[in-house]
């Protein structure tokens, strides 16, 4: 789950299934209590994108006065490669239009996922935990890549080098991981981050 503040209101985002994982996708809840352990939430429904498609990690910001959900989520109805999609939001629990491919593994640096499980193919290839960070001006897309079972889980690097923050031609994908294994300092699989300003807002 995400927790995050929009318009005053506390929202969380999760993703969440039948017990089948092709059915995951991304819901939503929310409270208008300024303090997140007071008021009701409430369930707004599924945040569903078009076309609907097995959706997890969901991470909404706001630029330039708009909000956008990025996420990691199939091409079809199989599983096989995970890609990280965005989409502009008509509010807090609503997409807009169609989503956009930003990501997909590309690099043999993101490709490590071999499975041995008889429920999956034997192979998948991942880009997924997609977190938007903006510093000095400059935007962002940090993401994970390779399965998270793997020792090789790393951190990816997508970096907005237009205007338009809904053109894949505008956004630059590092050759190679920022964070990644190191056997020497006995680091393994350093994915999936979060960001956030420390309390005078004077650092990430």
């Amino acid at each position: 789950p995400e927790f995050h503040i929009i318009d005053g209101k506390w929202y969380v985002y999760f993703a969440a299934d039948d017990g089948d994982n092709k059915n995951h996708r991304m819901y939503v809840l929310e409270n208008t209590s300024s303090d997140p352990f007071q008021g009701t939430w409430t369930f707004k429904g599924k945040v569903a994108s078009n076309p609907d498609r097995w959706a997890i990690d969901g991470n909404v910001f706001q630029d330039q006065d708009a909000l956008y959900m990025i996420w990691s989520g199939w091409e079809g109805e199989t599983n096989g490669q995970q890609n990280i999609y965005i989409s502009k939001m008509k509010n807090p629990w609503e997409l807009e239009g169609n989503r956009v491919l930003l990501s997909e593994p590309t690099y043999n640096w993101e490709k490590q996922g071999d499975l041995d499980d008889k429920d999956n193919p034997p192979h998948v290839s991942v880009n997924e935990g997609p977190q938007y960070l903006e510093h000095n001006g400059q935007v962002f897309i940090v993401y994970s890549a390779n399965g998270c079972w793997t020792d090789y889980y790393s951190l990816g690097l997508l970096s907005l080098t237009g205007e338009d923050i809904l053109d894949p031609a505008n956004w630059e994908k590092n050759a190679k991981p920022i964070f990644r294994k190191s056997e020497e300092n006995g680091v393994y699989a350093p994915g999936h981050n979060s960001f956030f300003k420390s309390p005078d807002g004077t650092e990430d």
